[in-house]
């Protein structure tokens, strides 16, 4: 089934993430994106974390995270994923709190249960002379899903040609979806945002709902209050702070910095994970 073969495709983006050379468009495509929630969870690979929360069910686009140096950093993407050819499909990614905008396209292909493979296309000027394509920045840029299909084909018939060629192979990357290890919620209901105090301007979260039996309106958080902080790093985007909670452990304690939406006062509050649902 197609839910199986995406429920770990997430990480393969992050674990690859180059602009240089590859295939790009000025925004991602609103048909014919693939929407499946057993995408969402914790996802675990030698030396790497990643968190899949959803972004827009509308617009069935997901928020990833990926973790680092013991979550010390946290890369943000918005991502959607399409139908390609046979078992490949196609990730395509915007990265967060970045100057480039531009969605970038990694092709994903099933090897398995829980594995699978990666390539992130590599758009050269030969290539894009041969297929008449336009190339700006060292990259294809295409305006339409038909020519990215056509594009990411072509470029994969080539270089399975040229594999073949020279007796190469594909190393997957092999990731885990840790069902064991559920994503974490402190119940509230928020949208992104900024704020800016005397260490400059940083992301933060506009509580819009704290119900009255969540652990955040336990810890004494409420409506309209605003949070620029969980733990010690000061997010560039109010993205990164869903995900730091929604990655830390169930049951844990998390350091909760807010402005007091009333008094406007900066104020802390230590809030205990539940399991996300």
């Amino acid at each position: 089934m197609r839910g199986n073969r995406t429920i770990t495709l997430c990480a393969a983006l992050l674990m690859s993430l180059v602009l240089s050379g590859c295939f790009l468009s000025k925004g991602l495509f609103e048909r014919e994106r693939i929407w499946d929630p057993a995408w969402f969870g914790r996802y675990e690979s030698e030396g790497g974390m990643y968190v899949v929360l959803p972004d827009d069910p509308t617009g069935r686009t997901y928020l990833i995270g990926s973790f680092d140096n013991g979550a010390t950093k946290v890369d943000s993407y918005r991502v959607a994923l399409y139908a390609g050819w046979g078992d490949t499909l196609i990730l395509g990614s915007i990265a967060l709190g970045k100057n480039e905008s531009r969605a970038a396209y990694t092709l994903l292909w099933p090897l398995g249960p829980n594995r699978f493979a990666s390539d992130w296309p590599s758009c050269g000027a030969d290539f894009a002379q041969r297929h008449n394509f336009q190339r700006e920045s060292d990259a294809c840029t295409l305006s339409s899903l038909d020519a990215l299909r056509t594009g990411l084909k072509a470029y994969e018939d080539e270089k399975a040609a040229s594999k073949a060629d020279h007796q190469g192979n594909i190393d997957p990357q092999a990731l885990e979806h840790r069902r064991d290890h559920p994503l974490s919620t402190i119940g509230i209901m928020a949208r992104a945002s900024a704020v800016s105090d005397s260490e400059g301007v940083h992301g933060a979260l506009t509580l819009l709902d704290v119900p009255p039996s969540s652990p955040a309106a336990a810890a004494g958080l409420k409506r309209g209050d605003v949070i620029f902080g969980v733990g010690n790093p000061r997010p560039a985007i109010g993205e990164e702070l869903l995900l730091r909670i929604a990655a830390a452990p169930p049951n844990s304690d998390v350091v909760i910095s807010f402005f007091d939406g009333r008094t406007r006062e900066k104020r802390q509050v230590t809030v205990k994970t539940v399991p996300l649902q």
